[in-house]
């Protein structure tokens, strides 16, 4: 009886697999690419898709929340009290209808986060597993702590609320623009298209600046929580080489570049001009309807619609602080 060679010939016994990586070819291409290949990895596509069709409805619905208001005391002020009770059952579905897409978009932009800080902590563990005994050697244990935890859920906060409230705040700085061009005098847009221009200018100025203050405040981070972490896993030879007083002076100067760094940033923080041009603008809007109601161009109706559509901008100026 002869046996089929084939039929002897076993698997290799591997002791960890990885498996496939999707993600080989992004991490060669960059860090952008590779959040790009997490973000847009399988399904999330469909959630990305969701998520805008959900910001972008919800600030339709909230321009059109205020237009309704004003045509209601425009209702109540002329006295067609018989369109009241329509105008109360159109806002009754309108502020069910909002607060529910938002909860639908944040439960998804949640799901999309917790999705990208698992797949990148699995790869990262993946990688580190394949590494040699000289890299564990050469690298801090504190340093690779921090990256592993800290900086890994740095990458959930990326997409909640960072790129959620990114959406949002555009979809808020434009699409009342729109609603005013539509129902409103034409030169209420003056105000609005103001404020979306040098919003835009300044914004781009204060991420330039605050780049490299994030990026001084987590490298001091990591180099304090290395500096830490080792002192304390070898704190027998550091007593036994009297070497305290050199370790403490070590923390302490790492401590003292993540605190300047932390003042930095809030003093950059504290000089955000956005607010203050924002002031000026709801500011302008309101005597410029004034001067419209005057002239017999828009009513008290309108004018108080306006003021909260306007309004609307402050969203946009508040998160991207």
């Amino acid at each position: 009886m002869t046996l089929n060679k084939k039929k002897l010939v076993s698997e290799p016994i591997v002791e960890f697999s990885p498996g496939k990586d999707p993600y080989i070819k992004a991490r060669k291409k960059g860090a952008t690419r590779w959040i790009l290949a997490h973000v847009f990895h399988g399904s999330n596509k469909l959630f990305i898709t969701i998520i805008i069709f959900m910001i972008i409805l919800s600030a339709n619905l909230s321009s059109i929340t205020y237009i309704i208001i004003g045509e209601t005391i425009s209702a109540l002020l002329g006295g067609f009290t018989a369109l009241l009770g329509n105008y109360i059952l159109v806002l009754f579905i309108l502020g069910i209808a909002g607060p529910v897409m938002r909860i639908v978009s944040r439960m998804l932009v949640e799901i999309l986060a917790q999705r990208l800080e698992r797949d990148a902590r699995r790869e990262f563990f993946t990688n580190l597993l394949g590494k040699s005994q000289s890299f564990h050697e050469q690298m801090k244990i504190g340093e690779l702590m921090a990256r592993v935890t800290d900086d890994v859920r740095m990458l959930n906060f990326l997409i909640s609320p960072a790129l959620s409230l990114i959406v949002e705040s555009f979809t808020f700085l434009f699409i009342p623009v729109i609603y005013i061009v539509l129902y409103y005098p034409l030169q209420l847009i003056i105000e609005p298209i103001f404020f979306s221009i040098s919003f835009l200018i300044l914004l781009r100025s204060y991420s330039r600046k605050i780049g490299p203050i994030t990026g001084r405040l987590r490298g001091n981070f990591g180099l304090m929580t290395a500096t830490l972490s080792e002192t304390l896993s070898g704190i027998e030879v550091v007593k036994a080489t009297v070497q305290e007083a050199k370790e403490r002076k070590k923390y302490f100067t790492h401590a003292n570049n993540y605190k300047k760094a932390f003042i930095d940033r809030g003093n950059l923080q504290a000089k955000y001009l956005p607010i203050l041009v924002l002031a000026l603008v709801i500011t302008s809007g309101f005597a410029h309807s004034i001067l419209l109601f005057n002239f017999g161009l828009m009513n008290i109706g309108q004018i108080i619609a306006f003021l909260g559509i306007l309004g609307m901008l402050r969203f946009p100026t508040n998160i991207s602080m």
